[in-house]
Formats: C-alpha cells, structure tokens, sequence
C-alpha cells in the first residue's frame, strides 16, 4: 500500500476512473492518504463522480511518472467518520477540497 501510495504522490496527479451508466468517466485527482492502512482518497458528496462511485464503487486509478506507470483496480468504501477526513486536511491542508 505505501509504494502504491508514494507512487501517486509522486505523480502529484492521477486519474479516477468511474461508470456513469453506459459511459466511462475519467477525470484527475490529486489527494492520496493512508489511514488505517488504507489508501484513502476524497470527493465532495454535491459531485458526479460521488454518485458514480455510490452506484458503482468499482474504480481504476492510474498514473505516470516518467517512464513507469502504475494501475490501480479497487472498490471504493464510503467512511464517513471525522477520523480520515482529520488525516486528510492535515496531509493536504491547502487542498480545494478542503477549503
């Protein structure tokens, strides 16, 4: 999980894959944290790809650094609780997301 993690911080932004519907969604990303061993990542609840992610919560996550590149398959797990979001601002505390 730390190499998939320091991996996607080193490539400062990676791409979210999504279904909506019958169409794939792939747009970037930048926030990447472990917590609990988990690799955690953050949306807003108001954005597409929040409900995409509900109705479908199979996702890929890839990226680029130089020459290497890396692919992440993974199910998306909703955790609402105040403990990740902490861990999140403080890895990011200038994130958009977070102002």
């Amino acid at each position: 999980m730390k190499e998939v993690n320091d991996f996607l911080k080193q490539a400062n932004t990676y791409f979210l894959a999504t279904e909506d519907g019958d169409q794939p969604r792939v747009r970037p990303f930048g926030t990447i944290n472990i917590f609990e061993g988990k690799l955690y990542i953050q949306t807003g609840k108001v954005k597409k790809v929040y409900r995409q992610i509900k109705a479908n919560p199979k996702i890929e996550i890839s990226a680029t650094v130089g020459d290497q590149w890396i692919r992440v398959e993974a199910t998306a797990v909703e955790d609402d609780r105040i403990e990740p979001k902490t861990s999140m601002l403080e890895a990011y505390p200038l994130s958009p997301e977070n102002v």
